[in-house]
């Protein structure tokens, strides 16, 4: 087969050094299995004759591997540890499940994504604002429910983002009273605890 070099190759340097090359990059091929080509391949400038690029000879990889891996779970490449049976723990599974990056949780959320790292590396949790957003988030309340028909309301009104002020207009009832009964400072009157009650169930069924 001729290699296409001008010149007697015992004479020539630059056909020696190209004949070389030729040999190495024909052991390369059968050692992966390849099929022979028909122009010479160099690897890397370091075994490129330099020659050969003044002499219009190819210079390009010897061969084009692809690799094929399998892609690793999703989340588990996160190094922070967190304590499992945590809030923080209920928020990574979560996101894990739906394949979410925290931005993309803070951002359903909507709170800043340091926000929610926080919240996930049981730093901080949730405020009144944000409890709503977060118990839709999870799929359940994480707040233990409270003794008294008062506090299980209060913890209502606000999973549901209800202001004293919103919830007065429910039950048709002064907010400062309302206030009051949460804080402890006044009690419900039988009627007002039946309103209570009353909303309450209306509550946990909707």
């Amino acid at each position: 087969m001729a290699i296409g070099v001008s010149g007697d190759s015992s004479r020539n340097p630059a056909a020696r050094r190209f004949a070389a090359v030729w040999d190495q990059s024909t052991m390369r091929d059968r050692c992966f299995g390849m099929k022979r080509r028909s122009v010479p391949c160099v690897d890397s400038p370091r075994t490129r004759p330099k020659e050969a690029v003044h002499n219009g000879f190819p210079a390009v990889p010897f061969c084009h591997l692809t690799f094929l891996v399998d892609r690793p779970p999703f989340g588990r490449y996160e190094r922070a540890v967190i304590a499992p049976g945590t809030l923080g723990a209920a928020f990574r599974a979560k996101r894990w499940e739906r394949r979410l990056d925290q931005r993309q949780a803070a951002e359903e959320i909507g709170v800043s994504c340091a926000t929610y790292r926080g919240w996930e590396a049981n730093r901080r949790e949730p405020d009144h604002r944000n409890i709503p957003s977060a118990i839709r988030f999870l799929g359940f309340n994480w707040r233990p429910a409270g003794n008294s028909l008062v506090d299980q309301v209060r913890q209502a009104r606000i999973a549901r983002g209800l202001s004293i002020e919103q919830l007065a207009t429910i039950l048709k009832a002064d907010p400062s009273t309302i206030g009051k009964w949460e804080v402890g400072t006044a009690t419900p009157s039988n009627r007002s605890l039946d309103k209570l009650q009353n909303w309450l169930l209306h509550a946990d069924r909707s």
